[in-house]
């Protein structure tokens, strides 16, 4: 830190690169935003809840704790100063402090300064209420509500809660494109147990800090690659398997949930190609097919499961390719290229994605409705026109 060579040691610095790399390969997961923002950016403004006076929606509830300012209510605790930089300095009402300066506030946030701890709107009020004794809880169960309703009393404005007897359309989880509930992967990632949103950040377990990094991770890649919900919380719960069977650590944890979602997207009847699964998580495609190989070999789904088992059939993948192509709505087309497909055996030694190109390329050739190239086909299925050409004869029924 300072420069100084210290008596009795070496002269000259060596390079520590590589016992770092390995240590960041065994136990590191890097994430460009602390887990609480990038599960906690809220679903709604201020000003799109400051228009609803009651939801069935938890999260909301949620938001609007989290987006109330020190402005929009009024507090117990004394104000004793101000500062030149906009901040304010206050004696809280729940604590002696012989400074009176213990509590900051800010434009968005108090600050408990013993401890340097952030409070929320719902902690501070609930800590002035008596609701809890102790800077680092957060009020639970009856106490949250309670917190809720003096938070609301002090005048913010927190919509009504009043639960939906509703229930979950079970086809809404195989839409690709439907929303995904984040808490339910979240849920599933921390071994079916809710992440504890009301408590404190430093008291959060080690699982539920890897359940509010991972779940925007899973998210965006089911997202990104168009699958359903029901892909997302089953990725979430084999990954939890491979974390429980001690498949994860070696390597970042975005290659175990490729490998989740890898297994999630077959058993689904939608996979999706391995290359593009491991664009989408920017992990290297071996690293996530040797956690796919280990997921399948030491978790319990080797008793239900064989690796033979996952063996894409080609004809799974024509509706990806086809929206690629842009051709999601020629349902004729499609069909033509199932039954290419159909009619050729496939023993899972060659990329299902080629084959599944080929038979486009000799669908749309043969119909007057396309004028196509191997080079389209090839950049639609991000393949080399080597490859289409090597496979398309046999669809077309020459030698």
């Amino acid at each position: 830190m300072t420069g100084d060579h210290l008596e009795r040691t070496p002269a000259e610095i060596t390079s520590g690169d590589r016992l770092l790399n390995e240590l960041e390969a065994e136990y590191a997961s890097v994430s460009s935003e602390t887990p609480d923002r990038t599960i906690a950016e809220p679903q709604r403004s201020r000003d799109e809840l400051h228009e609803i006076e009651t939801t069935s929606d938890i999260q909301d509830i949620f938001d609007a704790i989290n987006q109330t300012r020190p402005s929009d209510i009024r507090m117990r605790s004394t104000q004793t100063r101000e500062h030149g930089d906009g901040t304010y300095s206050y004696d809280p009402s729940w604590v002696h402090s012989e400074s009176g300066t213990r509590l900051g506030v800010l434009d968005d946030v108090w600050i408990y300064r013993k401890g340097m701890i952030a409070l929320d709107a719902l902690q501070l009020v609930a800590l002035e209420e008596g609701i809890i004794a102790n800077e680092r809880e957060y009020p639970e169960g009856r106490d949250f509500w309670e917190a809720v309703g003096a938070l609301r009393g002090r005048g913010a404005h927190i919509p009504k809660f009043e639960s939906s007897n509703e229930p979950l359309s079970e086809s809404s989880e195989t839409d690709p494109g439907a929303e995904i509930n984040k808490w339910k992967v979240a849920k599933k990632i921390n071994y079916g147990d809710r992440v504890r949103t009301y408590v404190h950040p430093y008291d959060r377990d080690y699982q539920e800090r890897l359940a509010l990094e991972l779940t925007p991770v899973i998210i965006d890649t089911v997202e990104s690659l168009y699958l359903s919900p029901a892909v997302a919380y089953r990725t979430a719960e084999l990954y939890a398997k491979g974390h429980a069977a001690g498949v994860v650590p070696g390597a970042a944890h975005e290659s175990s949930v490729g490998a989740a979602l890898r297994i999630a997207a077959i058993e689904a009847g939608t996979p999706r190609p391995l290359a593009d699964i491991a664009d989408t998580v920017e992990e290297d495609p071996t690293s996530i097919r040797n956690k796919f190989q280990r997921i399948m070999k030491e978790t319990s789904l080797s008793e239900t499961l064989d690796v033979s088992d996952l063996i894409v059939d080609p004809v799974d993948y024509v509706p990806y390719i086809a929206r690629h192509l842009g051709v999601t709505d020629d349902t004729s087309l499609r069909n033509s290229v199932c039954e290419l497909l159909t009619q050729e055996e496939h023993g899972g030694g060659s990329n299902p994605i080629s084959e599944v190109a080929a038979a486009f390329y000799v669908a749309m050739k043969q119909s007057d409705n396309y004028s196509i190239t191997q080079e389209d086909i090839a950049r639609a299925a991000e393949i080399s026109e080597v490859t289409i050409r090597n496979n398309y004869r046999k669809y077309t029924g020459s030698p």
